[in-house]
């Protein structure tokens, strides 16, 4: 049986916090179909954390892990104990203060945070990405309470204390939105960049798959794209305009330059430096990338945990062959696609279906295809060298070269 190969890079989803005081409606935690979590302890416990951190520093050295990011993670993260918080911190530092080199960041919907929260955050010097879906009434009509109220001025306030706390470290704040193409990628641009003056965050597409198809046809979520890209673009045209850090757009336009993807589950992985991303929950069970649990059940239930499980011997079982075979292996369409080079068939989790699994092109393969056709285009226009975009591409026949032009 063939097993990973040690790598350096380790990303740890640690569930701290398995409950939320919010009820975002497409939450795939805690409204999907997956509901471990109600059978998990609601908080990681102080022995859990001691485990956790010997586990990790035995696993780290049998895998020669260099850097280990602990991504702080719920549920709601900022539900959990400030002096819990700050002990486990200073515990896995202390733990691995020489042999690994370790960060950490959390994600958070923001509600919580106060001027305690920043400063705690800040001592232990954690990047923060807020999960905000644009200005208020595009933000609110999903991100509710469980009182169906809205959470953006809460968000607000949250982020407004965050960055008094963070004062000159700002760039360690990003926010994270979800693409929803019922909502203009320019006016949430424009908020996150202008009216909220951040100077990262990200979009992602959301985990839907040919099991549970999105709501809107994939060609949407292309023309959102798009809109997108022109927003990040003039935005970087303008001289007074701060840079943004836009990961999907930098990502996507690095494709065409040679560059490797820069989104997890997207694209082939640098299988020397970076192992497989797992899940920790609150009880000490291991899980591949979090996002597979709407998937097969294999994904959220390896019946694993760090009590009868390895790290190593972990990454040597059979799923994460599968996800390394599914990474690594495109679909016939997609092989057959100009835009392979670029696309490697979409994110990991948006190419499944029941029947053949991974073997398929992304449920959004439509859009993307209109995404990257535009991106091409307008690089070409603005005096990108044909012939290494053609190199780039690995476009041989001529039939290819015209779907660009």
């Amino acid at each position: 049986m063939q097993t990973v190969l040690p790598k350096k890079r380790l990303l740890v989803n640690l569930k701290i916090v398995e409950r939320c005081n919010l009820n975002c409606t497409y939450c795939y935690f805690f409204n999907g179909e997956d509901q471990s979590y109600q059978s998990h302890p609601k908080h990681l416990s102080k022995n859990m954390v001691l485990k956790i951190a010997a586990y990790l520093k035995q696993g780290c050295e049998e895998l020669k892990v260099t850097e280990l990011t602990l991504i702080f993670h719920g549920g709601e993260p900022l539900i959990y104990s400030k002096a819990h918080f700050d002990w486990m911190c200073t515990l896995f530092s202390e733990t691995f203060n020489s042999s690994t080199t370790i960060r950490y960041s959390l994600q958070t919907n923001g509600t919580l945070i106060n001027e305690q929260w920043a400063n705690l955050l800040l001592k232990h010097n954690v990047g923060v990405g807020i999960s905000l879906d644009g200005p208020e009434i595009y933000n609110d009509k999903y991100r509710i309470d469980h009182r169906n109220f809205g959470s953006y001025q809460s968000v607000i306030t949250g982020l407004k204390k965050l960055k008094d706390g963070f004062k000159d470290k700002s760039n360690s704040i990003g926010a994270l939105c979800v693409i929803n193409p019922e909502f203009s990628a320019d006016i949430i641009y424009k908020h996150l960049a202008k009216d909220l003056r951040l100077k990262s965050f990200d979009f992602i597409i959301p985990d839907y798959h040919y099991d549970n198809p999105p709501p809107f046809p994939a060609k949407k979520y292309g023309e959102y794209l798009i809109d997108l890209f022109h927003s990040w673009i003039s935005d970087e045209a303008d001289n007074e305009s701060e840079e943004v850090e836009l990961r999907i757009m930098s990502s996507s336009v690095g494709r065409f330059f040679g560059f490797s993807s820069l989104l997890y589950g997207s694209g082939k992985s640098d299988n020397n430096q970076l192992l497989p991303l797992i899940t920790i929950s609150s009880n000490g069970d291991l899980s591949p990338l979090d996002e597979l649990r709407t998937t097969d059940p294999k994904f959220r239930e390896s019946r694993k945990n760090i009590e009868n499980t390895s790290l190593k011997d972990f990454f040597a079982l059979p799923l994460f062959n599968i996800i390394e075979q599914a990474t690594n292996t495109l679909s016939k369409k997609c092989q057959e696609c100009c835009w392979s080079e670029i696309c490697e068939g979409g994110g990991l989790v948006n190419r499944y279906r029941t029947e053949n699994k991974f073997d398929n092109p992304s449920i959004y393969c439509e859009g993307l295809m209109l995404f990257y056709s535009h991106v091409a285009k307008y690089l070409l226009e603005n005096g990108f060298p044909f012939e290494e975009m053609k190199r780039n591409l690995k476009l041989q026949e001529e039939k290819e070269v015209e779907t660009i032009i």
